[in-house]
């Protein structure tokens, strides 16, 4: 079922009423003065290059690691790091940063700039057609509508600002899972194979498929998914060679494994110096390091893990299909995305939980709307920290001391779980059926 939009921007423009086009140049106006202060800071900066500025952004990790694979170096830390600027990923993305290391800085840092805002863009845009493509119209009405608080989502600024790639993620995941409700694998299977390069947790869609019973697409989707990876890490050993691809390969799994160890926690009683507001960083800010801080760690995970489960149960015994109710499809790959972020041991913030703030915006239930959108106060936090930096009222140095980012993940976690549990149990099981399609 399609949703009936104005085919041109400037018809859509001439058929808002005047209180929208006044948000909407507000917002503009609120974009173009972020871009343009970067892009000044970049030009404007004297010595702007890069061995003369002190290392800050995940673009600096990202070439320090590209430069590493033009010298065979050891690409990943394997002792206590001395803070948290470490690469991550995949060896085959250090070797996809190379050519940029070619590239002036301020070249480099403007090109930047200009790729993550069209990935975010083109994020909205992919998660706005599966709500068309999935048929749920209101979603789709009430998406546009809240649309302009993503182009002011404060997160989006600060990974811009850091150069982080998260916005290419929720670029990736939202053609994920428009691959998987268009019925397409070889997309799917695509857009996660450069998904497993980058970061893994961003996977999350593959729990559709597992909860509308689709094994046959989802194995056609995993088969092009792995096929990708393969291809992926083979030219990263052709290209590096097969001592240094093998030996650094061999290595990224051992580097993960030893992430929490090695990891820099901040151990003083309420803070969070390192901005991180995963579970076991919660834990150790306000009880130190106890020793049953790792088993409740582990405990909370399980939680967390346990209820989006039990309702995939019962949907399975629901026979539940994407046809019956497609917003469902929203809200369990809400919880897929947030209980996948809970997961992890270093967590800075939850950038793709706005799309699913505003796809709960049109949930048929009042009270969680109205709930949910307590999200605003981390939604729009960098506004709230321009007026206390005006104001002198301390209000920018909450996250230091309270953490934001695992309290909106947890708001929208039980917003969607109780979205997703009502449709469950309000689903009559059929008395006769098969497998979905």
């Amino acid at each position: 079922m399609a949703v009936q939009t104005p085919a041109l921007p400037l018809q859509y423009w001439r058929s808002l009423p005047p209180r929208r086009r006044a948000i909407w140049i507000a917002v503009v106006v609120w974009c173009v003065l972020h871009l343009v202060g970067f892009a000044g800071a970049v030009l404007l900066m004297p010595d702007f290059e890069r061995d003369e500025v002190e290392k800050w952004s995940d673009i600096d990790v990202y070439l320090d690691a590209a430069d590493a694979v033009r010298q065979h170096a050891p690409l990943y830390v394997m002792d206590d790091w001395d803070d948290s600027m470490v690469y991550f990923y995949h060896p085959a993305f250090a070797l996809a940063c190379v050519p940029l290391t070619y590239l002036p800085f301020r070249l480099l840092s403007l090109l930047w700039i200009v790729m993550q805002t069209a990935a975010y863009l083109g994020a909205l845009w992919a998660w706005y057609r599966v709500l068309v493509r999935i048929g749920w119209i209101e979603g789709a009405r009430v998406y546009r509508l809240w649309l302009p608080l993503a182009l002011v989502f404060s997160e989006w600024y600060a990974n811009l600002f850091y150069g982080n790639v998260v916005s290419t993620l929720l670029l990736l995941s939202g053609l994920m899972t428009l691959g998987i409700v268009e019925d397409r694998p070889r997309l799917a299977g695509i857009a996660g194979a450069l998904i497993l390069i980058l970061k893994p947790q961003w996977l999350f869609p593959l729990i559709l498929p597992v909860i509308f019973r689709r094994w046959r697409f989802l194995l056609h989707l995993l088969a092009v998914l792995l096929a990708g990876y393969l291809l992926i890490t083979a030219g990263f050993v052709l290209a590096t060679g097969l001592s240094y691809g093998v030996e650094t390969l061999r290595a990224y799994p051992d580097f993960l494994t030893t992430l929490d160890a090695n990891y820099p926690w901040s151990m003083r009683t309420g803070l969070f110096e390192n901005m991180n507001h995963s579970w076991q960083q919660i834990y150790h800010s306000y009880f130190g390091s106890r020793a049953w801080v790792e088993p409740l760690t582990i405990l909370t995970r399980l939680v967390m893990l346990a209820l989006p489960g039990l309702l995939i149960l019962q949907a399975w015994r629901r026979r539940i299909t994407l046809t019956d109710h497609p917003a469902l499809a929203i809200w369990f790959a809400g919880l897929g995305y947030l209980t996948a972020m809970s997961m992890l041991a270093q967590l800075w913030e939850v950038m793709g939980s706005i799309v699913f703030f505003l796809a709960i915006q049109a949930a048929p239930n009042p009270q969680v709307r109205r709930w949910s959108r307590l999200y605003l106060i981390y939604a729009t936090f960098e506004l709230q920290a321009v007026i206390s930096a005006l104001t002198g009222w301390q209000w920018a140095f909450l996250p230091q001391t309270v953490p934001l980012a695992m309290l909106a993940l947890l708001l929208l976690y039980g917003c969607l779980l109780v979205l997703a549990a009502h449709t469950v149990s309000n689903t009559r099981k059929p008395e006769y059926g098969g497998n979905a399609p």
